[in-house]
């Protein structure tokens, strides 16, 4: 299942860039609209068991603690990710944007959205789920 989610996850990439490039013809493709979320979206439910299972499958590898530390991060950051993405984009795939390499921008905007994403779960989000804990607590007693 695992290798299946990867190939359409990285075939539903190479069709999206293709497609898709330069950035601002995303509304003009129907697949990317269409059968591109549908598959975006399969792939990666194909690949979440595997992915869960990283602590359970002994651990102790590198390569499957950076993986499990990875995902169990992102997950904390997927709200500010959500929030953030929009907004990175736009501005680093604007056409006043000083660097003009693709791939570059795209780098760039993957560190930006994870350093502002961990900035508002640190400082925002982090918080307030702390003071929602103590309001809870505080009711049950």
């Amino acid at each position: 299942f695992f290798l299946t989610g990867l190939v359409l996850f990285l075939s539903y990439i190479f069709f999206f860039h293709t497609l898709c490039n330069p950035f601002d013809r995303v509304d003009e493709s129907l697949f990317v609209k269409t059968i591109g979320f549908f598959i975006f979206s399969s792939s990666i439910a194909l690949m979440i068991p595997c992915v869960a299972q990283l602590k359970e499958i002994n651990t102790n590898t590198s390569s499957k603690k950076i993986a499990f530390h990875f995902v169990t991060y992102t997950s904390l950051l997927t709200y500010g990710i959500y929030l953030i993405h929009p907004l990175i984009f736009s501005f680093i795939f604007s056409d006043d944007f000083i660097v003009k390499n693709y791939y570059l921008r795209f780098t760039i905007t993957i560190l930006l959205v994870y350093l502002i994403s961990f900035l508002v779960y640190t400082y925002f989000e982090k918080p307030f789920l702390k003071a929602r804990e103590i309001i809870v607590s505080r009711k049950d007693k």
